[in-house]
């Protein structure tokens, strides 16, 4: 069962402020009151993250599973579901901000797509020599 319509439109209310709060460093606006409690899991979950160089790694249902454990905190299967839809909105607005940025390399490739890796390699040495003139 879920939570019900109330809670499913107050869960809007806070992935929209998990939204503005990615989006903006400034951002000054509260969570909606009644899942208050869910926002500061996921600040606290979220300020654990892990990165593999390239960017943010999502939090992984270990990861979650271990949390609650250590903070002796039971999430209901509701309440990951949406720590989950925040970690996706967060990620989602952290690509786009990466994206923006100048000087990141306009594609990815999996690590153990060679010539993929090969690729952005090359990408990057072409940017470095155009801003550099180095080669």
């Amino acid at each position: 069962r879920g939570p019900g319509k109330f809670l499913e439109g107050v869960a809007e209310q806070l992935v929209q402020h998990g939204e503005r709060s990615a989006a903006s460093q400034g951002y000054q606006g509260t969570p909606p009151f009644v899942l208050d409690y869910v926002w500061r899991w996921y600040c606290e979950l979220s300020s654990a993250r892990t990165s593999n160089g390239f960017g943010l790694n999502p939090l992984s249902f270990c990861e979650i599973e271990a949390w609650a454990r250590l903070s002796g905190v039971g999430p209901t299967p509701w309440e990951v579901s949406l720590l989950k839809r925040l970690d996706m909105v967060t990620l989602a607005n952290h690509r786009s901000n990466a994206a923006d940025r100048d000087g990141e390399p306009e594609f990815e490739a999996a690590a153990d797509d060679i010539a993929g890796v090969r690729a952005v390699l090359s990408d990057l040495k072409a940017r470095a020599k155009a801003k550099f003139g180095k080669g």
